[in-house]
């Protein structure tokens, strides 16, 4: 019997009352050998787009105190769980979650590390994020930022540079708000100027999701309403046919094929599912098979324990991104909490460093922090300074007259 099996096997007794000793059992149960990180190909990581896609992740620990132990002994080291214990321990815990309110609320720490035009340092540039999507398919679903500023992360090397308190930056992420660190750029790297971020926190603006209500984002070439999230089943069997439709929905657009069990099928099957668990206000019965699906995807490995930004710690999961859909050289990572089952961060970590960008094994390029996910019966507190979208869900500068 394999890991998942075992897995499996347990789910069907009841969980203990103690989320962390549910985590503690399945460790026990489920723990074997570890996969090995597949050889990934060599290509860029893509950023991510309005609405996550954010999306990326610290690595995790946890600390999981085994029942019956003796609590005056200090607690064992935290260790790594295999995939498959971690996403099944964080269905059971997704099952169990409250869906009700007016809005799906999120606040979250987006940011990027990206080397400064001429210098031999990184700039760490953040925007604090709040995702506010109606129950209601006649109002806007509302993005609020306000960028947080940069922050040198070699002080040394800032110091040599004379502190400056504003940057230059080569980066593959654009200024079209503020110097928001997820909308996308169109300029080559290392041409121009490089994009401009300051080091002081900026103003607040607010973005809808779409030129109209009730849409707020797409799954690939199929536009996200309430109505069709409501119609996502909550069976693993069943959520993974719908996006295997939406899979084929993306080859007929003019997509190459992407073959079952490839890896570019398995990125968009991961992406996917990422994008239900992290932007979407899913039920919870379809967030519960979507880590399910997360659980049988080939190419998902364990990184092993570590710390999210925030310092909050837990088990972080890992998939190459295949050639076809990025640059060389990245992977993207997720932190979940399998004492909690809550997505902690997600990350796009250099795996080969792509010299354009001056880039370093391990680099952090992406990263969204969550601080928060819940269902609220509060309103979103607009800020006067509002933009619109175009056609094509694009940020633009003009002052939004429609919303």
């Amino acid at each position: 019997m394999n890991d998942l099996q075992s897995v499996r096997a347990l789910y069907d007794d009841p969980p203990a009352p103690s989320a962390h000793a549910v985590a503690a059992a399945r460790l026990r149960m489920t723990e074997g050998p570890r996969r090995a990180p597949g050889r990934g190909p060599r290509r860029r990581v893509l950023p991510f787009a309005l609405g996550l896609t954010a999306v990326a992740a610290a690595t995790a620990a946890t600390v999981a105190l085994l029942p019956g132990g003796d609590p005056a002994r200090p607690a064992p080291s935290p260790r790594a769980m295999s995939p498959e214990a971690v996403l099944m321990a964080a269905a059971t815990t997704a099952e169990r979650e409250p869906a009700a309110g007016r809005y799906w609320f999120s606040r979250r720490i987006l940011g990027s590390h990206s080397a400064v035009k001429g210098r031999d340092y990184l700039v760490d540039r953040r925007v604090e994020r709040e995702t506010w999507i109606p129950a209601s398919g006649r109002e806007y679903a509302w993005t609020i930022e306000r960028p947080l500023g940069g922050r040198p992360l070699d002080e040394a090397a800032w110091r040599r540079d004379g502190s400056p308190r504003s940057w230059r930056l080569i980066a593959h992420i654009g200024d079209s708000l503020n110097s928001g660190p997820t909308e996308t750029g169109n300029a080559a790297p290392g041409e121009g100027e490089g994009v401009p971020v300051a080091a002081e926190p900026g103003e607040r603006y607010a973005v809808p999701q779409s030129l109209r209500p009730g849409w707020f984002g797409r799954l690939g070439p199929v536009q996200v309403t309430p109505d069709s999230l409501r119609r996502l089943p909550g069976d693993p069997v069943r959520l993974r046919a719908y996006m295997e439709g939406v899979i084929r929905r993306m080859e007929k657009g003019g997509h190459q094929r992407f073959p079952v069990g490839g890896p570019e099928h398995s990125w968009l099957m991961y992406d996917f599912t990422l994008r239900l668990l992290t932007d979407l206000p899913a039920r919870p019965a379809v967030r519960a098979a979507a880590f399910r699906v997360l659980a049988t995807l080939p190419g998902v490995v364990s990184r092993g324990h570590v710390t999210d930004p925030r310092g909050r710690p837990g088990q972080a999961l890992a998939m190459r991104v295949p050639r076809y859909f990025a640059e060389p050289g990245g992977e993207r990572r997720v932190v979940v909490d399998p004492a909690t089952g809550r997505l902690l961060a997600v990350q796009e970590v250099v795996t080969q460093p792509d010299p354009r960008y001056r880039e370093r094994p391990g680099q952090l390029v992406l990263y969204s922090v969550i601080l928060e996910a819940r269902w609220t019966d509060a309103a979103p507190d607009l800020p006067k300074k509002r933009y619109m979208v175009d056609k094509d869900g694009d940020p633009r500068k003009p002052a939004c007259a429609r919303c």
